[in-house]
């Protein structure tokens, strides 16, 4: 979880948002005299559209970094499909 700074725009049916999350990371079961907490960076790209007043569809690319040691993955690349009702 990390807080951050979401830059949003709304354009007749259709709405894009940037959000960039600077924060840090927990893992946890980490062997004593290891890194526990290390810090990240993260941003995800959001389009949306409403359909006919009714749902909104939209599709999201991310990206974040951890700055961990060892054999953990560095970079995580989520792609995901929303489906919103209002």
């Amino acid at each position: 979880m990390a807080p951050g700074i979401q830059w949003y725009t709304i354009a007749g049916a259709r709405s894009a948002a940037f959000t960039f999350t600077p924060g840090a990371v927990w893992l946890v079961n980490r062997p004593a005299g290891t890194e526990a907490v290390v810090p990240k960076l993260g941003g995800r790209f959001d389009l949306g559209w409403v359909i006919d007043d009714g749902p909104r569809v939209g599709i999201s690319a991310g990206a974040e970094w951890w700055g961990s040691t060892g054999t953990l993955p560095r970079w995580v690349l989520p792609l995901g499909l929303t489906l919103g009702f209002r």
